[in-house]
């Protein structure tokens, strides 16, 4: 049991650094952004392209597809 509870422990901690590492590569690539949209959780899909924290919804293929673009075009 306290094997268990260590990996749990171990877990929770990379997912609070996760979410605090995300939340600071929001805060500073999106200004504009309230700050409250950081603290209440997550968004998925059409809510959080509608808080401006993704531009866009799509594939691994559409996001492959928008970079050669943004590449060929340099």
């Amino acid at each position: 049991a306290v094997g268990h509870a260590a990996q749990l422990a171990f877990l929770q901690e990379e997912l609070d650094q996760m979410g605090a590492d995300f939340q600071q590569l929001v805060a500073d690539s999106r200004p504009n952004i309230d700050p409250e949209t950081n603290r209440a959780g997550w968004y998925y899909g059409d809510k959080a392209e509608d808080l401006g924290i993704i531009d866009a919804q799509g594939t691994m293929q559409d996001a492959i597809d928008a970079l050669r673009s943004q590449i060929a075009a340099i």
